[in-house]
């Protein structure tokens, strides 16, 4: 039970990084792209790297960068204040 558990919160908490690119990107409908942009913005989910494709990340019609450290870091700052903004509304 506490497996189940622990799965449910992993889903839950992918799919809500997930929606916060749909989101951001003013969309309505969740992409297979959206996750993949979750999973390389969130240290945690580092692991999913091997098995999600990347050639999935992209905004437009530019390939997202996962290189910097720095921007690493204010991407994380800004899904932050993404993730309390959408649990205010």
């Amino acid at each position: 039970m506490l497996f189940a558990k622990a799965c449910e919160l992993f889903i839950l908490e992918l799919t809500h990084r997930s929606w916060i690119q749909t989101h951001f990107h003013n969309r309505k409908t969740l992409q297979r792209s959206d996750t993949a942009v979750a999973i390389s913005k969130t240290d945690t989910f580092d692991f999913l790297i091997d098995i999600v494709p990347m050639e999935d990340i992209k905004l437009g019609k530019k390939q997202v960068s996962l290189g910097s450290s720095s921007s690493a870091s204010n991407d994380r700052a800004d899904l932050g204040a993404r993730i309390i903004d959408c649990a205010v509304h």
